[in-house]
């Protein structure tokens, strides 16, 4: 493990609320969110709001996840 600070760039002004937000988060999504902030509890939190056309490659990751039906794994040395 490491105590390096997590840093969360997003161009959506409402995830990164929910992230940096003490209360529960009762959307579609507040499962997600409670995850990852138990995963973030024990380390610096900062968050920096982007715009769109910074996001470019985040959003045809994510654009290309929908639309294919493989499974893509990056693997390190």
């Amino acid at each position: 493990h490491t105590s390096l600070p997590v840093i969360v760039q997003s161009d959506s002004a409402e995830a990164l609320s929910s992230l940096a937000s003490k209360g529960l988060e009762h959307s579609a999504y507040g499962h997600l969110v409670h995850e990852i902030k138990e995963l973030m509890c024990n380390r610096e939190f900062y968050s920096q709001k982007i715009h769109h056309s910074q996001n470019r490659v985040a959003d045809r990751l994510a654009n290309y996840s929908r639309t294919e039906c493989t499974t893509a794994v990056w693997l390190t040395s």
